[in-house]
């Protein structure tokens, strides 16, 4: 049983929303099918829809939908990635997987570590009675080639926030604005927590019916400097494009 499993069997398992419970096992089985990518899945994620859930599991709709609230704005457990159009499965993430993530990157750096030692410590060279020099130079190389892993490894890693993000949407444009308005809110002294980008996200799915118009409900925060998402102020903005920043002026 791992930490997050615990902390929601201790929460739910045993009250009247025990169902709850029920969900988040259901949500582990399935990110745990996917430790590889797999057919437009990554790991850690899982395609959802109320239907065939609510059957499989034996509850009804309306408990599916308060399962799904507890566990992302409440819990934060789980993300939605991709929100399901009709016909089509949202997908959402299990957010463990980003600590397990966290976790294989430091296995692996350690391990380059190590291997950078071993070639340190080995004497290459003198047994074939290459030059000293040359000696040097290859030792050189090679510590090079593993200093740039633990670069790269790093790089990848990021923040909480960013892996948030990331997993969240691929529209690069949408992920650029989200962390523009995490700036912003760091430049008014209100930085965000892994929580309020989690409840930010679920909020922002529900304002904005596709990707163009979160990222004008984003830009409208970011202009007026708010705290927080709020529904489009000017509706004759046709959605996707925006054609004059005025439409965003307000006295709010």
């Amino acid at each position: 049983m791992n930490f997050t499993e615990h902390e929601i069997r201790k929460k739910y398992r045993y009250s009247n929303l025990s169902y709850v419970f029920d969900v988040y096992m259901e949500c582990e089985y399935r990110a745990n099918l996917t430790q590889e990518e797999y057919e437009g899945l990554l790991p850690g994620e899982f395609r959802f829809d109320y239907e065939s859930w609510g059957r499989r599991l034996g509850i009804t709709k309306k408990q599916m939908e308060r399962a799904i609230k507890e566990l992302t704005t409440k819990s934060a457990v789980i993300i939605q990635t991709v929100k399901g159009n009709k016909g089509t499965s949202s997908k959402y993430f299990l957010t463990r997987f980003n600590k397990k993530f966290e976790e294989n990157n430091k296995e692996n750096n350690e391990e380059s570590n190590r291997r950078t030692i071993d070639i340190e410590n080995t004497s290459f060279g003198n047994d074939t009675g290459e030059p000293r020099e040359k000696y040097k130079e290859k030792k050189k190389e090679h510590s090079s080639q593993y200093n740039n892993l633990n670069i790269i490894s790093n790089k990848e890693k990021g923040t909480n926030l960013d892996k948030i993000i990331n997993s969240y949407t691929g529209n690069l444009e949408l992920r650029n604005t989200l962390k523009e308005f995490l700036k912003m809110r760091k430049s008014i002294k209100k930085p965000m927590t892994d929580r309020a980008m989690s409840l930010l996200i679920s909020k922002l799915d529900k304002l904005g019916a596709n990707d163009n118009e979160k990222i004008e409900i984003l830009n409208q925060s970011i202009f007026n400097s708010w705290q927080g998402i709020f529904e489009l102020k000017n509706k004759g903005i046709e959605r996707g494009k925006v054609t004059d920043i005025s439409a965003y002026i307000t006295t709010k």
